[in-house]
């Protein structure tokens, strides 16, 4: 809320935000440095992609994505091997809940066109969606720090 709020009232005009992929293991005080050349910018990642929590919302490095889903399922292999949900060989974004595949293999009603998503596989792909992020230019940092300043005061 606050990224729509607060960076709608800055007046940056058609300026785009700045598409920035985070390699593994990468850090949000290391994209700081190099975009902005300053940790203090840190903050301003945060906020231009609304992340509160910077170590769940932030793209874990490949070892500590292995050790949460360790956490989770016990062992990657469980993790390789436990269904989490069904999506639709049609449509990526069509998901059913093991509830509903169940209903639905209960009830005769056809699941041939739905895949398996297994556990592993789902974590794998929700890390690497948030490789990509969006910095807003490095013109604007100060000008924003000012107003956020102000704004604050």
């Amino acid at each position: 809320m606050l990224k729509s709020s607060f960076i709608g009232e800055l007046n940056l005009g058609d300026t785009a935000f700045y598409t920035y992929e985070v390699t593994d293991g990468e850090r949000p005080t290391t994209v700081a440095f190099n975009y902005y050349n300053s940790i203090d910018y840190v903050w301003l990642v945060y906020l231009s992609n609304q992340i509160t929590d910077p170590y769940f919302e932030w793209p874990l490095s490949s070892h500590e994505l292995d050790a949460h889903i360790i956490k989770k399922y016990g062992s990657l292999q469980t993790a390789q091997q436990t269904i989490v949900e069904y999506k639709s060989i049609y449509d990526d974004y069509d998901i059913t809940t093991l509830d509903t595949f169940n209903y639905y293999q209960q009830n005769n009603i056809t699941t041939e066109y739905l895949t398996p998503v297994y556990g592993y596989d789902k974590e794998v792909t929700l890390n690497e969606s948030r490789r990509n992020i969006q910095l807003i230019p490095d013109t604007f940092a100060e000008q924003i720090a000012y107003q956020l300043e102000q704004s604050l005061g």
